[in-house]
């Protein structure tokens, strides 16, 4: 996960120094229709939980897929929100005789224990090269640092009514999170954007049950397509 954050800084440096040259801020109006600016999206990755547990060492945590969905919209051209549900899956192989936590009661045979989480969050945005080098039409790349907070719920996908019921084994099924996130963005058209994006979501241990509790840290990754609503450039002032 470090050297996944400093590839993250990275890319800020060098989209900085590749903006270095460009116009300073320059004021626009703001005071437009409320879907101006809009967006909707969706990117599809992957995700691994990652536990500091000492009584579960033998633990390997294994990658599996996500899907993020979206709505946001930006309020100046540096500064913006989103909301946002993601689906994910996780899987966890522990040795075949560890049955002291799980979700589905005990751990499977083949020491393969699949569960089921969802993510409800709320996002603050801030357009780092919008923000320092100021607005510029014919921009191509952004570099986008965000924090989000939310809801994360776990469940049991082989239960008959999965996500709405969460789990029936009596465990934690919902925990507060939050962490940070970076998104990069190209403008392939003018409304049409490639996204990547990569968040750590931090909650208590109790999300997964873990004795100890502790903190829990779900890395995802994903990559995507974002539609512009409304109009996409801002006026000058």
């Amino acid at each position: 996960m470090r050297k996944v954050f400093i590839s993250m800084l990275a890319a800020v440096a060098f989209a900085g120094m590749a903006s270095a040259q460009e116009s300073k801020n320059v004021p626009v109006i703001t005071g437009e229709k409320f879907i101006d600016h809009t967006f909707v999206g969706a990117t599809a990755g992957v995700n691994t939980l990652f536990a500091r547990e000492s009584d579960i060492k033998d633990q390997v945590n294994k990658g599996t897929l996500d899907l993020d969905i979206y709505l946001g919209k930006w309020f100046t051209p540096s500064v913006g929100v989103r909301m946002g549900f993601q689906k994910m899956n996780v899987k966890e192989q522990f040795p075949s005789n560890f049955f002291s936590h799980t979700i589905l009661q005990n751990v499977p045979a083949d020491g393969n224990l699949r569960f089921g989480g969802a993510y409800m969050h709320g996002d603050i945005m801030w357009s780092l090269i919008n923000g320092i080098w100021g607005y510029k039409e014919s921009r191509k790349f952004d570099v986008i640092p965000y924090g989000h907070v939310g809801w994360a719920r776990l469940y049991d996908p082989e239960q008959k009514g999965g996500f709405f019921k969460g789990n029936e084994s009596g465990y934690h099924d919902d925990e507060f999170a939050a962490g940070p996130g970076l998104m990069l963005t190209y403008k392939a058209t003018k409304r049409l954007s490639v996204v990547l994006d990569v968040k750590d979501i931090i909650m208590s241990g109790r999300f997964h049950d873990y004795s100890n509790a502790g903190i829990v840290n779900n890395l995802t990754a994903g990559l995507g397509l974002q539609w512009g609503i409304g109009a996409t450039t801002w006026n000058r002032a």
